[in-house]
């Protein structure tokens, strides 16, 4: 809770919300309910995430992803294994790198448009390389959230791990960082 709420005093607004709550539950016949504790509470990134942010999201009709481990944002291979769809059974278990959280008929042509965002964003230096970044995403945002998660003191995360990160981009492909998994 406390790493999400510095999240939020510094401005990071992409960061999800987060929260104690206290678990009781009332049993059909009990007197009293049963008390389970104090909780935290982590808002999930997903379509409700982006209506409550689409103050500052051009639009909630971008495409958004969750980032696993491997997640290097180098790594251009549309491989089965690194983007796709999460699908778990029973029976198999298929867990994509980069894991597309919008719509299923998006997916062909997200994959293109994070295949085109790693592959400018790896190809350019210098000057057009600040100049892209620039264009497609708010740096002051992503580098308030780097500092962040510095403080933090993350190791599981984009910085480290490669792992356990969202990232959207907007209807005008800009990109937006998600800190998650605090």
């Amino acid at each position: 809770v406390y790493s999400y709420d510095l999240f939020e005093r510094f401005g990071v607004w992409t960061a999800p919300q987060s929260s104690y709550c206290k678990l009781t539950i009332k049993i059909p016949g009990d007197a009293k309910p049963a008390y389970f504790g104090v909780y935290q509470m982590v808002e999930p990134v997903d379509d409700t995430y982006l209506a409550n942010r689409n103050s500052f999201y051009k639009s909630t009709t971008g495409n958004l992803w969750k980032a696993s481990y491997g997640a290097d944002l180098k790594n251009t291979s549309t491989a089965p294994d690194r983007m796709g769809i999460e699908n778990v059974t029973l029976t198999s278990n298929y867990s994509p790198v980069y894991d597309y959280k919008g719509k299923k008929g998006n997916l062909e042509t997200s994959k293109s448009q994070l295949v085109d965002f790693i592959s400018q964003t790896n190809a350019k230096s210098g000057t057009e390389l600040q100049n892209y970044l620039s264009s497609k995403m708010d740096v002051n945002l992503f580098l308030k959230t780097y500092a962040v998660n510095v403080t933090l003191g993350m190791w599981d995360d984009y910085w480290n791990n490669k792992n356990n990160f969202y990232f959207y981009f907007d209807s005008d492909n800009k990109f937006y960082f998600i800190p998650y998994d605090y």
